[in-house]
């Protein structure tokens, strides 16, 4: 009694060592689940508003693609008419703040037919020294007369044969960026970037260099951050997340349609405020469990003395193999014994399976390809045949299957047949996956071939040579 009281108490205390180490272990699985949650989710609704502007974006830059096609040849002067009606309908359909159209010299007029001079402008030698008649492309702008900072979309014109000039549109980085981030209330830090990192609007504050004038993302970035990650990200446009040692985690969603991509920062104190509700619960939980060990003291004493009668009344323990889950030779014997002594008119018959090209499957794959036939096999048999049916295996590495009350010729068949199909069916299957393997099948009919098992064995072992001579998928049953 004593030793028992002992012996569950030094169980329950390791029990309660092993618990506070799976809950500490599940505290970790459940911060990377909630981490990897907030990473879908976050990448989620940001790809939604990033496909919203994206279409925005590009409806800009097809506009104006289509535009600078159609002023092909067009004299600025004697059509402003005309062409100051497609600036306006620039304006009017996209985002654009402002449209117009100059000469090589920047001279030129807007949408609402108002005379500009981009040369006055900072960007126009941008322009000017790198778009060429028939290019496109995009400037990152910071013009007060413009509404400050910025995106020029700019296409270079032929207007005439004597006249070059450029079509361009300014897409204001407020009304491109706004409400991506104000909504994410765990983001720290956001950033909508260009294609090769330029920060074209920001939201927060800066992991680093705050209070500097940046222009890159990676200068945002915490000291040591590997920055070719982050390139390759949003060049290949892919989605992008990996923590911060000291800081959090990083996600980048690129844009589908125009390049570029979003950067958002959160940081660790953010993403524990996304834990706080589970772990309650996982505190609760291991709360739960340890007063509930107590209870287990008692039901594991209590369960000492139970153990010990059943262990004492079952004599017949069924023995298993512990790779394939079937009943050892001996416990198969014991079972088949006891079922043909019930009466004179037991019945039954008795299937000796061996697969063949074990060994040249041992050789060609190892031993595990081996173990995965024999077991995926074995639960094979457990699947085809009925529970009252005696399935083992022998320790000679055969398979023994023991169908009980067949006598009639009929069921006899029926049962060959069956045997036959799943042959069959195993050689096709193994052939494909492992090579080649197959099943060769020797029989016996009890009483017929024998009253016990010994004698039946010995006759299906006898079939079973004699089907292996005959050929791979053979079914073959003894006969004297």
């Amino acid at each position: 009694m004593k030793k028992a009281l002992v012996t569950c108490s030094a169980i329950v205390l390791v029990f309660a060592v092993f618990m506070g180490v799976v809950f500490e272990s599940y505290r970790g699985v459940l911060r990377d689940g909630i981490s990897e949650y907030v990473n879908e989710t976050v990448s989620s609704e940001l790809s939604s508003l990033m496909y919203q502007k994206d279409i925005n974006y590009i409806r800009i830059r097809d506009y104006q693609e289509a535009f600078a096609k159609a002023l092909t040849g067009y004299d600025i002067t004697l059509d402003k008419k005309e062409i100051e009606g497609w600036l306006e309908l620039i304006v009017k359909s996209t985002d654009s703040s402002n449209s117009f159209v100059c000469d090589s010299d920047g001279r030129g007029y807007d949408e609402r037919g108002k005379a500009v001079n981009v040369s006055d402008y900072n960007f126009f030698e941008q322009v000017t020294g790198g778009f060429d008649e028939a290019s496109s492309g995009v400037l990152i702008i910071d013009e007060e007369a413009l509404g400050g900072k910025g995106v020029a979309f700019v296409n270079g014109l032929k207007l005439s044969e004597e006249t070059k000039g450029y079509l361009i549109s300014i897409l204001n980085i407020e009304n491109l960026s706004e409400g991506i981030f104000e909504k994410q209330e765990l983001i720290n830090y956001g950033a909508w970037v260009a294609v090769r990192g330029h920060i074209l609007t920001e939201y927060g504050e800066r992991l680093r260099n705050n209070d500097a004038d940046i222009d890159y993302i990676w200068e945002a970035l915490p000291a040591g951050s590997d920055q070719s990650k982050f390139q390759h990200a949003i060049a290949q446009r892919n989605t992008f997340f990996e923590e911060i040692p000291e800081y959090g985690y990083v996600i980048t969603v690129p844009a589908p349609l125009s390049g570029g991509a979003l950067v958002a920062f959160i940081s660790y104190k953010n993403m524990n405020k996304a834990l706080d509700e589970p772990l309650k619960d996982y505190y609760t939980m291991y709360i739960w469990v340890m007063a509930l060990l107590v209870l287990l003291c008692i039901s594991l004493f209590l369960g000492h003395f139970l153990a010990t009668l059943l262990s004492k009344r079952k004599k017949n323990k069924e023995d298993r193999n512990t790779i394939t889950g079937l009943l050892t030779e001996e416990s198969t014997e014991r079972h088949i014994n006891a079922y043909l002594k019930e009466s004179a008119n037991q019945s039954g018959i008795m299937f000796l399976i061996a697969i063949n090209g074990l060994k040249g499957l041992r050789i060609a794959k190892g031993e595990e390809a081996v173990e995965s036939v024999v077991v995926s096999f074995a639960k094979k048999l457990s699947e085809n045949y009925r529970i009252s049916d005696v399935i083992g295996g022998a320790d000679s590495g055969e398979f023994i299957v023991f169908m009980k009350d067949i006598s009639a010729e009929k069921d006899i068949r029926k049962q060959v047949d069956d045997m036959v199909m799943l042959t069959h069916d195993f050689k096709a299957m193994k052939e494909d996956e492992d090579g080649e393997v197959s099943l060769s099948v020797g029989g016996a009919v009890a009483p017929k071939d024998g009253r016990k098992y010994s004698n039946l064995f010995a006759a299906s072992k006898a079939a079973l040579i004699e089907s292996k001579a005959r050929g791979a998928g053979q079914v073959v049953f003894y006969h004297e």
